[in-house]
C-alpha cells in the first residue's frame, strides 16, 4: 500500500475579491504541487462594527479611507 499525503494550499483571501487572482492562485498552488487550493469565506458583519478602525500595518498597506468592516466587506 503506498501512502499519500495531500497537500492544501492556503489562499485565504489573498484574491482580494478578483477571479482572475483567484485563479491565478490556484495555478500556482498547482504548479507547486499541492493538490487542494482553500479560500476563505467569512461575513464581515460578524467579523467587525462598521466604525472598527484597521491596524496600523493594514493603514500603510491599503491608506486610512476606509474603516476595517469597509476593507472586510471588500474581500
Amino acid at each position: 500500500m503506498t501512502d499519500h499525503v495531500t497537500i492544501i494550499a492556503e489562499a485565504g483571501v489573498n484574491h482580494n475579491g478578483r477571479m482572475d487572482l483567484a485563479l491565478a492562485l490556484i495555478d500556482a498552488a498547482a504548479e507547486a504541487g499541492a493538490d487542494l487550493v482553500k479560500f476563505q469565506t467569512f461575513r464581515a458583519d460578524h467579523l467587525a462594527r462598521a466604525s472598527a478602525p484597521k491596524a496600523a500595518y493594514q493603514n500603510r498597506q491599503i491608506g486610512e479611507a476606509t474603516t476595517q468592516h469597509a476593507m472586510l466587506k471588500a474581500l
